[in-house]
């Protein structure tokens, strides 16, 4: 309890005002012939005025302790909210980390060599995981698909404003994101996630339509040509790359600035680097051994999208905790 506003209250709410009652009623009681009279009304008079103070005093202290335990109650709620959104930002970073730990080792069966019908089964083990991640973060999916948004490329020369122009307050720039604030990065970040959210929404959709593939007819399956396993594998490669495109054109730059400077003020999403390493491979010239090998991998959006929820969070939940 803050003991100067008590005592302050107590002064102007109290004493101030049943000392000046007191007085008058002591001036009045004056007029009265009978000394004995007199002197037990005045009495009476600044007795009342001691109990008025004492009791507003005790109701101002029990008005401060209410306050303090309504503050500490406030406080300790907070703070067990506090914990239990951390709690349940790092058992989500948890499971993103297994999903994608899982994902690797997907890879990494993949490459090795193996049948037609092992390969598509580990295919469809990866599409999964991936419905598994879109799932976690669903409530953030947009569902009505916006058209992608032009970004300025962070490496885009900017026009700078003539010295009469009314000054401004300076926007979030792609090549300066060091010098936004932490409201512009989110807000600067949000058509760049919204865009890869529209990749993964037509990339899980065109990953729905393989289960509509049907064989081929009789002559295509003796010859071993058109059958349904190679129609099913070439529609996965062929979502994998356009996604994988898809990205390169619209948000593979800006998402590699964007998620530097969101882990250079999280401190968090270091141990996914190996996704960002796959955007550097897709940016590299498309006759490269790294971008061919990369398009290959166009559901690594998915996990992206992941990433960068989580770390906006992050950045969001530093600064509450700032405030």
């Amino acid at each position: 309890m803050d003991w100067i506003d008590f005592g302050l209250n107590v002064v102007v709410l109290a004493i101030v005002p049943f000392a000046l009652a007191a007085y008058g009623g002591h001036l009045a009681a004056g007029n009265i012939p009978d000394i004995n009279a007199r002197r037990k009304a005045q009495g009476w008079f600044w007795t009342l005025c001691l109990l008025g103070i004492v009791i507003a005093a005790l109701s101002q202290y029990r008005f401060g302790r209410a306050e303090d335990a309504r503050n500490r109650r406030t406080s300790e709620a907070d703070q067990h909210a506090q914990q239990a959104q951390a709690e349940l930002a790092e058992s989500e970073r948890i499971n993103g980390d297994k999903l994608l730990d899982l994902q690797g080792q997907i890879n990494k069966l993949l490459m090795r060599p193996q049948s037609r019908e092992q390969k598509i089964d580990a295919l469809k083990l990866k599409d999964e995981i991936a419905a598994a991640v879109v799932d976690k973060v669903k409530p953030q999916v947009v569902i009505q698909q916006p058209p992608l948004q032009t970004l300025p490329s962070p490496s885009a020369p900017q026009t700078l404003p003539s010295p009469s122009a009314p000054q401004t307050p300076k926007p979030c720039r792609g090549d300066a994101l060091e010098e936004c604030s932490d409201d512009q990065l989110l807000e600067w970040g949000k058509p760049l996630v919204a865009n890869a959210e529209s990749i993964v929404n037509d990339y899980m959709a065109d990953l729905k339509k393989l289960d509509d593939i049907k064989g081929g007819n009789w002559l295509g399956a003796l010859v071993g040509i058109g059958d349904k396993d190679s129609k099913w594998l070439k529609a996965h490669a062929e979502a994998e790359e356009k996604a994988a495109a898809t990205f390169r054109d619209c948000c593979a730059e800006n998402a590699l600035a964007y998620h530097k400077e969101l882990v250079q003020r999280t401190g968090a999403g270091l141990e996914k680097n190996e996704l960002y390493e796959w955007i550097q491979n897709l940016m590299k010239p498309i006759q490269s051994k790294e971008y061919k090998k990369a398009k290959e991998n166009g559901g690594n959006v998915v996990y992206i999208v992941g990433d960068l929820h989580q770390l906006q969070f992050e950045l969001q939940r530093k600064a509450i905790r700032r405030h």
